[in-house]
């Protein structure tokens, strides 16, 4: 890859652009100086800054590093001197300050501040002015100082400079190598480090320097440094074992040279740290060297990292450039604009002028003397285009939190400037404390600790002995910075402000420290001592024997409130001010403003944000949950709207017939709903039966008949039966063949009663409260995140996260159906709907789906947040609390590799094809339709949802790594769903075979299975599972048998548009060509073509019939199945416990429903008056073939009708036959219903509203 320009470059005028670093104090290349200027600007790097610049390194004297009052006295041989290094705790949040002379983030220059720093055993302050020789000896003698090993400076010698670089006319020399630049033509060595490296960003060469930050007025180029930051892209160089005995400039600098001259290029790791932030820097207008917009000084909040080695420096880099250098804004100038004739800007002074010294312009103005008088000659230096400036601190540790303080908030409190007026100080800055405004919660931690020099000039202004430094704390008498009046110790027994116990009480001990600090040998007797005499070294009132250096350790907030402090010393009220503000609030809710100035997201915005996700969210829960019950109650109006029925899918209505009318049903081939019109039909129809044309309803049209209805009961049926004899009705242009009349009775279908509603909704109502308390509760925990940055992505995450945590332990448990089988008939039944399981469970599924959009997408923008912004608060896990990989600054494709970020993937994908497979469109369809997510349509309709179901184990097993707590939530759910399958392997695993078969009509087959040892009672039902056709598919049926001994049988639907069953039809009657009833009994000599395991029988609300004096039993369709055995167990237990009295309802919809299973009422054949059977047929029936059908078969129904029955006369009827005559008793009655849900509805309603004092009723839902 071409090698090119990573700096913007620029134009600067005579004066220097400094830039200076003042928490950490940057030294500016200054030691011990005396004086305020820098002794040797080139001693340990190349600053290019004004030598005033920068602070002397801090001292640990006792009391100080000075022989005597006067001027140059300062002795560095004291032991203290020059070892006044600081210490942060790892985790925590240092205020890099600095300032900048020509400007930054306005439109009046172009710049970049990259922040560095480096660790290491053998980073060194030194002790000696002089530069350090360029000798490895060196790199051990600690007499001389060090940031960057030898071979750094060794290498940067003898490697090739970057000839593509961009130089204007700068002549640079050949033979210094990479040290030669732009900016250093000659080679010069100034200080221990290598130039190039120094000049550009992001260099090109492996260095020790880790990024923190790239603040840069161009944002779009944030990606590229982001990207090729070393603390994520590795660098190669070129090397050889006789480096040492190259000559300058000989060693390649690329891959492609290195190898043609037979050395080897080693490609060297990144430092596997997070990417720096990278964004817009705060604005400051050039000229000044101030504070920025409000007063405040220019901040990077920084997050010690974690397990730092050795000392550390911290290093600022600034470069400057205007845009008239690059007008088209391109920041990659390279050398091909070094040619004379094409350089944009030159010493030349001819060539600089504004425009009158061009030659062609005296023939456009034609007056040379004008033009000669015109010169105008411009202050530029082309090795100061694209200039960058340097700072770096003094060297520092970092420390391991102490034992305890693991996740504890710890805030640094600091001290910038040094001694002196602003005249003497400047470009420094006088003293003040860091941050001066710091906002803490109480309970949490202030390290404070400054360190300041003995080694200023003694003629600088200031107080206390002459040419020292010195701070302490002392509480203000009011919370006010305004106040300069200290708070007197005796007042500190009332409050001790920031030095107070726990309990709130003072703590005298730290109010004595921070104001006395520590001083020994101390003399405050006036007869002893001139008080007024700053000079005196044994003054402790002006702090004269308290080390420069101060660390006062943690200091716990224990009382609340705004705590105004100062230090007695330096704040000098008309000369120069030193006070700070720590406000202790209980709880830590700070403004984005308050943040640090690098997030500036306003309050405003912020709410916005936070309340649009917020009601979003409470939107898909409106959502899911309206949808459930809308889809439940298709029969209210509300859920019929257009709209509602688009987004939730709502079934339509029930037809409601209306009173006496009369149902007639055609059969026809040729009309479809586009060339049917229903009004002319209602005319022809209402004009032969001689009825209204308004009273005609059409009710269906299916691709081979048309059913209407007609009012009028006796004329019109007479009519209708009249044209059945002749089997057509003739109308309009053709006839049409009459299949069957009959009489529907009306059938109203209550409202649903307010305690049914109340019922239903009470697991809503828990299940979503549940979700939103444990969704603050994770916000609220996480907080912390939006209090240091004013970021809310992070902890709306987490408290969507937390959420899905409790959904996903109780989603798996209404599957365990054995557990919840178990407790029917126990008090829990009567407070947990176990009938409304599965339901639930799609609810909850539902929910996850939802708060997993919400985790995902508050995840995404945390990450996009973060990418403009750098870490001012770490991210704490168990063992680690900074900017970790995949939190912060980091790329989409860094985040996947990391194991929350693929793992997350992972989990995404499996839950979105478990959750659209399970669609009931899904899983109801047939072969022909295709499959999405990658599941072959090998395996369709409920083989396809039965597999896609089960992702849910490797599901589950990533999210174990993906939330390494997860596990404390799943323990419970997952040792009983596996102690479920275990039961059901073991139930599989005992030996089962089909004894017989029997086609009992077109779509439905009967089978009698044979398992040694299997009891069931009456209304359970039983898992098939036959591995010729599926080898871990068990499919439910309702055991349709009497109990008895080690056989049962099964009535299978195999219609069709169904798949299994269908394949199960065809392997036990191949051919197809059956008539029916068609039985097949199997021997050991013609043993069944399929196997077959069984596991169960489970329990369902069917089976406690027997815990009630009455049963009213109503199945509709294939729901008989559970009823025909229970009524064989009615009749047949004789001395069993059974109701005294049971009503059975069977509503049959179709002559092939009833030809199914009048064979399985055949077998209930009973005069007993313990037993009444409804017939209803509700659908297109020929009264006189049915008629016949019941003689024929000598079916012993009592009662038969057409039309559904009538709930509302029914229900009545029984409350008075069952009404108790004593008043204390109450009759119990039991409703057990299976069939289509609209009519559980119905029947649900009705049991409410029948009860009464006397009579209770209990409905009871079939729910496989």
């Amino acid at each position: 890859m071409a090698l090119r320009v990573t700096c913007i470059l620029g134009l600067l005028a005579g004066a220097a652009c400094d830039v200076y670093l003042h928490n950490p104090k940057g030294s500016n290349n200054k030691l011990f100086e005396t004086s305020n200027a820098v002794r040797n600007n080139q001693r340990l790097f190349n600053s290019q800054n004004n030598n005033r610049g920068g602070y002397q390194i801090g001292d640990n004297c006792e009391p100080a590093c000075r022989r005597a009052a006067g001027n140059d006295n300062y002795d560095d041989s004291l032991k203290g001197a020059g070892e006044g290094q600081l210490a942060y705790y790892e985790g925590t949040v240092l205020d890099i300050e600095y300032t900048v002379q020509h400007g930054c983030g306005g439109d009046n220059v172009n710049c970049q501040i990259v922040l560095q720093y480096a660790c290491g055993e053998d980073i060194r302050d030194g002790r000696t002015h002089d530069k350090t020789p360029v000798k490895s000896a060196n790199e051990d003698n600690y007499y001389f100082a060090m940031h960057e090993p030898y071979d750094n400076v060794d290498k940067c010698y003898k490697r090739q400079r970057n000839k593509g670089l961009y130089t204007a006319d700068q002549n640079l020399r050949g033979d210094k190598g990479a040290m030669a630049t732009r900016q250093n033509r000659q080679g010069s060595r100034r200080g221990w480090e290598c130039q190039e490296e120094r000049d550009y960003y992001p260099y090109w060469h492996p260095s020790i320097w880790r990024d923190i930050a790239v603040l840069t007025d161009r944002p779009d180029m944030c990606p590229f440094y982001q990207q090729n930051s070393e603390n994520v892209e590795g660098r190669g160089e070129c090397v050889t074992p006789d480096l040492w005995s190259l000559k300058y400039s000989s060693l390649p600098n690329n891959k492609a040279a290195c190898f043609k001259a037979d050395y080897t290029w080693v490609e060297r790791d990144p430092h596997n740290i997070p990417p720096p932030y990278c964004g817009r820097p705060e604005f400051s207008r050039d000229n000044h060297l101030g504070n920025t917009v409000g007063g405040l000084p220019a901040t990077y909040k920084w997050t010690i990292p974690h397990n730092l080695t050795g000392s550390c420096v911290l290093r600022i880099r600034y470069n400057i450039s205007t845009y008239d250098h690059s007008p088209t804004g391109d920041w990659d100038l390279d050398y091909k604009k070094n040619k004379a004739d094409e350089a944009y800007m030159k010493n030349d002074v001819v060539r600089d002028l504004i425009g009158f010294a061009d030659i062609k312009m005296y023939e456009d103005i034609g007056d040379e003397l004008l033009v000669k008088n015109a010169v105008v000659k411009m202050a530029t230096n082309t090795n100061q285009v694209g200039r960058t400036f340097q700072d770096r601190t003094h060297t520092f540790k970092t420390l391991k939190r102490p034992e305890g303080l693991e996740k504890a908030e710890i805030h640094n409190l600091n001290v910038r400037g040094r001694r002196g007026n602003i005249v003497n100080v400047y470009p420094s800055v006088e003293y003040d404390f860091v941050p001066t405004h710091l906002k803490v919660a109480k309970g949490d931690y202030v390290h404070m600790q400054w360190t300041d020099s003995d080694a200023a000039s003694a003629n600088n202004a200031g107080n206390g002995l002459a040419g020292t430094g010195r701070s302490n704390v002392v509480m203000l008498h009011n919370s006010t910075l305004g106040s300069n009046i200290p708070q007197l110790f005796k007042q500190s027994s009332k409050d001790g402000g920031i030095f107070s116990k726990e309990d709130g009480s003072p703590d005298r001990e730290l109010i004595a420290f921070f104001s006395m600090l520590a001083q020994e040998r101390c003399e405050y007797d006036a007869k002893k001592i001139n008080l007024k005499d700053e000079n005196n070294v044994r003054n402790c009132a002006t702090l004269n024997r308290a080390s420069g250096t101060i660390n006062g350790g943690l200091v716990k907030m224990n009382r609340a409130g705004k705590h105004a402090y100062m230090s007695t010393r330096n704040n000098d009220f008309s000369n120069r001010s030193q006070k700070g503000l720590i406000e202790v609030v209980a709880e830590l809710i700070l403004s984005p403003s308050e943040t640090g100035k690098e997030n500036k997201v306003s309050e405003a915005r912020t709410a916005a944000v936070l309340g649009t996700l917020s009601g979003l969210t409470l939107l898909l829960i409106v959502y899911f949950v309206t949808g459930t019950y809308a889809r439940a109650n298709p029969h209210k109006s509300w859920t019929q709207h257009p709209i509602v029925k688009k987004l939730h899918k709502v079934p339509a209505m029930p037809v409601l017939t209306p009173s006496g009318c009369v149902l007639v049903t055609f059969k026809q081939d040729t009309v479809t709903e586009e060339n049917f019109d229903k009004k002319k039909f209602a005319h022809d129809v209402a004009d032969v039966l001689g009825v209204e044309a308004a009273s005609v309803e059409v009710l269906s049209l299916d691709a081979d008949k048309v059913q209407f209805c007609a009012g009028g009961e006796n004329e019109v049926r007479e009519k209708a039966l009249l044209f059945k004899n002749t089997g057509v009705l003739p109308m309009g242009s053709r006839g049409w063949d009459i299949i069957a009349v009959s009489v529907l009775q009306q059938e109203d279908i209550p409202p649903e009663s307010e305690q049914a509603v109340n019922r239903k909704w009470r697991w809503i109502k828990l299940l979503v409260g549940a979700q939103l308390l444990l969704f603050f509760l994770g916000v609220i925990t996480n907080r912390s995140v939006y209090v240091r940055h004013g970021n809310m992505w992070l902890p709306l995450a987490k408290g969507a996260g937390v959420t899905l945590n409790f959904l996903l332990v109780i989603l798996p448990i209404p599957t365990l159906k054995v557990l919840l089988g178990s407790l029917r008939g126990t008090p829990a039944s009567n407070f947990i709907d176990l009938d409304a399981a599965f339901g639930f469970h799609k609810l909850v599924a539902n929910c996850v789906f939802g708060l997993a959009l919400m985790h995902i997408t508050a995840h995404i923008l945390d990450m996009e947040w973060f990418k403009n912004r750098h870490c001012s608060k770490p991210y704490c896990n168990d063992s680690v609390c900074e900017c970790t990989p995949g939190h912060w600054g980091m790329s989409y494709g860094q985040q996947l590799r990391l194991i929350s970020g693929w793992t997350g993937l992972i989990v995404t994908v499996l839950f979105a094809i478990i959750y659209f497979n399970a669609f009931s469109f899904r899983r109801k369809a047939g072969n022909t339709q295709s499959c999405p997510f990658l599941v072959t349509n090998k395996y369709s309709g409920f083989d396809r949802f039965w597999y896609t179901h089960h992702l849910w184990i490797p599901t589950y097993l990533f999210m174990l790594l993906h939330a390494p707590k997860f596990y404390c939530w799943v323990a419970v759910p997952l040792l009983l769903f596996a102690l479920e399958k275990a039961i059901a392997y073991w139930r599989l695993s005992q030996p089962a075979s089909i004894e017989s078969a029997t086609l009992v009509s077109k779509d439905v087959v009967q089978l009698t299975v044979r398992k040694v040892g299997f009891r069931h009672t009456s209304g359970q039902y039983v898992k098939l599972l036959i591995p010729e056709l599926s080898q871990f598919v068990a499919h439910p049926f309702t055991v349709s048998s009497a109990p008895q001994k080690d056989v049962f049988s099964v009535h299978i639907k195999a219609g069709r548009e169904m798949d299994w069953t269908v394949q199960m039809k065809e392997a036990l009657f191949p051919g197809g060509s059956y008539s029916y009833p068609s039985k097949t009994v199997f021997t050991s000599s013609q043993p069944p073509p399929l196997h077959v395991a069984v596991d169960g029988p489970f329990v369902t609300a069917s089976q406690e019939y027997i815990n009630y004096d009455t049963a009213v039993l109503v199945g509709a369709g294939i729901g008989v199945t559970p009823f025909a055995s229970i009524l064989k167990s009615v009749l047949e237990g004789e001395g069993r416990l059974q109701p005294a009295k049971t009503y059975f309802y069977w509503l049959v919809g179709e002559e092939e429903q009833f030809s199914w299973f009048a064979d399985i009422m055949n077998d209930v054949k009973t005069t007993s008056d313990k037993v009444e059977i409804h017939t209803h047929l509700t659908g297109a029936f020929d009264l006189e073939t049915y008629t016949e059908r019941l003689k024929t078969d000598d079916v012993p129904w009592s009662v038969q009708k057409t039309g559904r029955p009538n709930w509302k006369k029914i229900f009545p009827k029984i409350v008075a036959t069952h009404t108790p005559s004593e008043p204390s008793v109450t009759h119990r009655i039991g409703v057990f219903y299976c069939g289509p849900p609209e009519l559980g509805i119905t029947l649900s309603s009705m049991c409410e509203k029948a009860s009464t004092q006397g009579v209770r009723f209990t409905f009871n839902r079939e729910v496989f």
